[in-house]
């Protein structure tokens, strides 16, 4: 593995998205986020999905990026 590509755990997948990506806030006065959408924020998303949605495309990029794994077998 390459060492551009984050380590595969929740924390540095989340790390990564937030530092190559400017597009959302959280508004902690609101307890809610806010997302960019070209030319306004929308705040309040109904269920986050503006920010599911980027999280799924980030996600789906780095797939390919990550090599086969190594014919270890998981369980007996």
């Amino acid at each position: 593995m390459t060492s551009d590509l984050p380590y595969l755990a929740q924390g540095p997948l989340a790390e990564a998205f937030a530092e190559q990506t400017n597009d959302f806030a959280f508004l902690y006065d609101r307890g809610t986020f806010a997302a960019w959408v070209g030319s306004r924020w929308s705040i309040g998303d109904p269920e986050n999905l503006l920010l599911k949605r980027a999280v799924n495309n980030y996600l789906g990029g780095l797939f390919s990026q990550y090599p086969e794994p190594s014919g270890t077998t998981l369980g007996p």
